[in-house]
């Protein structure tokens, strides 16, 4: 160990130290007089008061006086009995002054205020009848349904009308182009028979099979002019005839067809 750690630290004076201690007790006795001084200069004498009393003499009092007898109490003398007066005779009374000037002018009775009129009640909204309003929506559908109904008919009538004027026009076309067609077949059947000699006008009728080609499956006569020999020329034409002419419309095609044939056509007994 060194020998500067055996020695003890030496306290050292904290500077200003001893100047703060001075100043604390200067100010210590300075509060010290201003106290003793302060209290003495404000210290005053209470004054003191004094009653003196001396003795009163025991020969100045008097005892009071005793209180005086009571007086009889005198007895009330009796009233003397009043004499009737004598009532004079009573003067007639002096005519009112105007009565009393029409008794001071009465004042006008005050004019009764208008009464207020009464308030009108007011007319609170009508509640909806539910009941009437729902009948009425369900008569104004029943109506608009008819209605509807009606337009519907018309429609459906007027489309039925039409449908039934173009079935009409079409049927006539129809039957105009199946008379057209049915007249080529019978020119190119006629082309094909040659003369008979048949007395009178003779009707001969056929039912021609074909197919949509034109061309003959069979000729089957369904009405006999009569004459043998004119029918089998007919028949005999027709065959050779195949394939017969088709229509310009395709929908005037018939499979089946039935053919008139006379020796003089035109005339009134030969109709195809």
């Amino acid at each position: 160990m060194k020998a500067g750690t055996d020695m003890p630290f030496e306290r050292r004076a904290e500077p200003g130290k001893r100047k703060a201690l001075i100043l604390a007790i200067l100010v210590h006795l300075l509060l010290a007089i201003f106290l003793f001084f302060g209290i003495r200069w404000q210290t005053k004498h209470e004054a003191v008061e004094v009653e003196l009393w001396s003795d009163v003499p025991q020969g100045a009092y008097k005892p009071p006086p005793p209180p005086p007898e009571p007086k009889p109490v005198p007895k009330p003398e009796p009233k003397p009995e009043p004499k009737p007066e004598v009532k004079p005779d009573p003067k007639p009374a002096p005519k009112p002054d105007i009565v009393l000037k029409e008794e001071k002018k009465k004042p006008e009775p005050k004019k009764e205020e208008p009464k207020p009129e009464p308030k009108k009640e007011e007319k609170k909204p009508e509640t909806p009848d539910w009941q009437k309003e729902l009948e009425r929506d369900q008569r104004d559908l029943k109506q608009r349904q008819r209605e509807q109904a009606l337009k519907e008919q018309l429609s459906r009538e007027m489309n039925m009308q039409q449908a039934a004027g173009k079935e009409a026009a079409a049927a006539s076309s129809r039957s105009k182009g199946l008379a057209s067609y049915v007249d080529k077949i019978r020119a190119k059947v006629r082309g094909n028979l040659g003369f008979v000699s048949v007395s009178g006008n003779p009707t001969a009728k056929f039912l021609v099979t074909q197919l949509p080609s034109g061309e003959i499956i069979s000729a089957r006569m369904t009405r006999s002019s009569g004459v043998p020999a004119y029918d089998s020329a007919v028949e005999r034409a027709i065959m050779k005839s195949s394939p017969l002419p088709l229509p310009d419309d395709k929908s005037a095609f018939h499979r089946e067809l039935e053919l008139t044939f006379c020796p003089q056509e035109g005339t009134s007994g030969c109709s195809p």
